[in-house]
């Protein structure tokens, strides 16, 4: 059984940035079926599923916040879509936390090894599907040259591309190859998306992941303090921030239509005016859609009828499950920091930079709950975590 579930650890990560282009569901079913699947393992392995005293906190934890987005709602039915995915990763987190482990080091050794690789790969494919029409995504669906293809579904590989780029970095610099390479893909992935340019979410990521990089591989310390202090400080102030935006909008963003920029102020606007409503427990899970027109009322410049979601994570916490929502999203952001100032010195830009570029990705776009996100995330924690430990070996 171990064998098998190596073969299928490598085979998730090699793949995942491939599928990422013409499969991007993947991005979240993969994470789940490979996290029960380690479970199982990790169950078979040593009898029983043992976790310790903080870890089962923490679940405690997240499926009260769950139980009160899903009671708290006017909908419990559809708030539950979002707490049955909370409940299911991490079920699907535990058992790759618990499973992996008991993978031989060399096979992890080998995802790090394949991981610049594949990513290029995925790359220069989503660059060839972008520029032949779709030819591979069209055959995968059995679509006809003359159906269209919305550009928008690369998004979710540029994501992927902006947020692995510096795991992947680290892989070849581990390997003590040359800093022309490790430069060669940064180009490749920057240059992949100003050439398609569809997700401006990614590009932020990459962008402000990049500077965050240069930043923290000359100091690190103070660097790393700033951003968790600007998350905390952004995160709180949140409500505040928003209508403040809004009332006083600089002349430029009308220069961002076609990225919905302008639209994303409304949203803010009035999710922030929404979460005053309810500043303690929020309005459950899925409040833009659950509150209907109560929420359509401060969205009276938005050309559309519904809100997905408020397409910036702190609002989201904060409208869906308030204060308390909050609070725990700090106490964990506070034992990310803990974690990421204790890493060796070596690892501290890499890590900080993934981080900054999620952050910067869930700030001004997806929704927390989307599936494929929280499968990003995921595999992005895994992916750190194989680094640390590649790193405590050598």
């Amino acid at each position: 059984m171990t064998k098998v579930f190596t073969v299928l650890t490598i085979m998730f990560f090699t793949a995942l940035p491939i599928l990422a282009v013409i499969a991007p569901r993947a991005l979240g079913t993969l994470p789940l079926v490979l996290g029960a699947l380690g479970l199982i393992f990790y169950s078979v392995q040593t009898k029983g599923v043992h976790l310790s005293k903080n870890t089962i906190i923490w679940i405690i934890s997240l499926l009260a916040l769950s139980g009160l987005g899903i009671l708290n709602s006017p909908h419990p039915d559809i708030a539950l879509n979002a707490g049955i995915k909370i409940w299911a990763f991490t079920l699907a987190g535990i058992g790759l936390f618990k499973g992996i482990p008991l993978v031989p080091q060399e096979a992890k050794q080998k995802v790090l090894n394949t991981l610049p690789w594949s990513l290029a790969c995925s790359i220069v494919l989503m660059l060839f599907e972008h520029y032949l029409n779709y030819p591979i995504y069209r055959l995968a669906r059995g679509l006809e040259a003359t159906d269209k293809v919305a550009t928008h579904v690369l998004n979710y590989a540029a994501v992927l591309h902006a947020i692995w780029l510096f795991p992947a970095l680290y892989s070849l610099r581990l390997h003590k190859h040359k800093i022309q390479l490790r430069a060669g893909l940064i180009s490749l992935t920057l240059l992949s998306s100003l050439l398609i340019y569809s997700s401006q979410a990614a590009l932020l990521g990459l962008c402000l992941g990049l500077v965050i990089f240069g930043l923290t591989y000359y100091k690190a310390t103070p660097v790393i303090r700033l951003i968790f202090i600007g998350i905390a400080v952004l995160t709180l102030s949140a409500p505040i921030l928003a209508p403040l935006l809004y009332q006083n909008q600089p002349e430029f963003i009308q220069g961002f239509q076609t990225a919905a920029v302008p639209q994303r102020i409304v949203i803010w606007n009035a999710s922030a005016i929404e979460a005053m409503e309810s500043p303690v427990t929020g309005h459950g899970f899925l409040a833009t859609q659950t509150r209907g027109s109560s929420f359509l009322e401060h969205t009276t410049d938005y050309p559309w009828k519904r809100v997905l979601h408020p397409h910036n994570f702190a609002l989201q916490i904060w409208i869906e499950l308030g204060l308390i929502g909050i609070l725990f999203f700090l106490t964990a952001l506070f034992f990310t920091y803990r974690r990421l100032s204790t890493s060796p010195r070596a690892l501290q830009a890499y890590i900080a930079s993934t981080f900054a570029s999620i952050i910067a990705i869930g700030g001004v776009s997806y929704s927390l709950w989307q599936t494929w996100w929280m499968g990003t995330i995921l595999s992005i924690a895994l992916l750190i975590h194989f680094i640390q430990e590649s790193k405590s070996k050598n």
